[in-house]
């Protein structure tokens, strides 16, 4: 059995995310505190009340928070760390445009800070908007102690696919922020797509030495090890690939490494387990019902996984099962890409 696809779209599945800079890298309010500290107002009621925010926002009740923060924008338009708290939020929250168009409103009270700078690159990171390199670098520039200024600049410097320029960039936000797991899983993610598996297994065992409850950096640990040259290691791969599975029994990407993995190890009833679970997963519908040619290719390689896995243990029943799956699979696939072609 070959050893399963080291693509960066596959791994990320491992998170349900799909993308880098989908992940909630930091709360909002540590940024929010920093700004006050070094920041005085004039409005006290307006400082007390974005501080009852901020506390909303440490003890967890983010909506809360974001309520407090939604208030006083409307009876403080001219407050400007209401604007970085909200943007912030809103990256982290997958929604982007609403946080540039809270940035836009600021432009428009004439609200200019640093914090509001390092929020547009993130949104435009998040958007995959080319203008994130030109803003990031101006974060940079502003905010050169601040590990998100980086984190934004290697989300540019990876979107042009510089991976060099963007693992520098990742680099120096691990150094001003050297315990967030976060920033070292990214950089598994990052070296996984050039396929250095060294650095994948080094940056994810530093996730998982801060974090040892952080699923995704088992998975990379595994699937840095089983996809690298050494045979011997493959036991160290599928302890690492359990782990991962147990962290987080719903993610599809474990699950298929982990059948292969216990292939590669001749435990083929291990295999079949592993291999039946992520095909099950595999055919759940994709948020929202739509289909996509990833997806359906997922799907029919972990039914391919399966065919050999049952072939070899003269499962014919099994194998006719799975067999009648993947043509059904094939034509699907074939009628995707001929829909994408017609979108195009």
């Amino acid at each position: 059995m070959a050893k399963t696809s080291n693509s960066k779209q596959a791994q990320q599945k491992s998170s349900g995310v799909g993308k880098i800079v989908g992940l909630a890298i930091l709360l909002v309010a540590i940024g929010a505190a920093l700004w006050v500290r070094n920041h005085f107002t004039a409005n006290a009621a307006s400082f007390a009340t974005y501080m009852d925010g901020v506390k909303s926002m440490q003890a967890g009740r983010e909506q809360e928070a974001v309520a407090t923060w939604e208030d006083l924008l409307v009876k403080d338009p001219t407050f400007p760390d209401t604007y970085a708290a909200l943007a912030t939020y809103y990256n982290n929250q997958g929604e982007a445009q609403h946080s540039l168009e809270l940035l836009d409103k600021a432009k428009e009270e004439h609200i200019d800070t640093p914090d509001l700078t390092l929020a547009r690159a993130e949104a435009y990171g998040r958007l995959s908007d080319k203008r994130c390199m030109a803003v990031a670098k101006e974060a940079v520039k502003l905010l050169p102690d601040n590990y998100r200024s980086h984190l934004a600049m290697s989300t540019a410097y990876a979107q042009v696919y510089d991976e060099s320029h963007a693992m520098q960039e990742l680099h120096k936000a691990q150094q001003l922020s050297p315990n967030d797991a976060v920033l070292y899983l990214l950089g598994a993610e990052y070296t996984s797509a050039v396929s250095d598996y060294a650095q994948v297994e080094e940056q994810a065992r530093k996730a998982v030495a801060i974090n040892p409850n952080l699923a995704e950096g088992w998975y990379y640990v595994g699937w840095a090890i089983a996809s690298g040259p050494s045979q011997d290691r493959l036991p160290e791969a599928r302890k690492a690939l359990e782990q991962a599975t147990k962290l987080n029994p719903s993610a599809f990407s474990p699950w298929l490494q982990l059948g292969d993995t216990c292939w590669r190890l001749h435990d083929i009833d291990a295999a079949v387990k592993a291999l039946e679970t992520a095909r099950s997963l595999g055919a759940k519908p994709l948020p929202g019902g739509i289909v996509t040619q990833e997806h359906l290719q997922d799907r029919i390689k972990t039914a391919h996984l399966l065919l050999e896995a049952y072939h070899s243990r003269n499962d014919s029943a099994n194998e006719a099962r799975i067999r009648a799956e993947v043509e059904q699979l094939s034509a699907q696939i074939q009628k995707q890409i001929h829909h994408d072609g017609l979108q195009k």
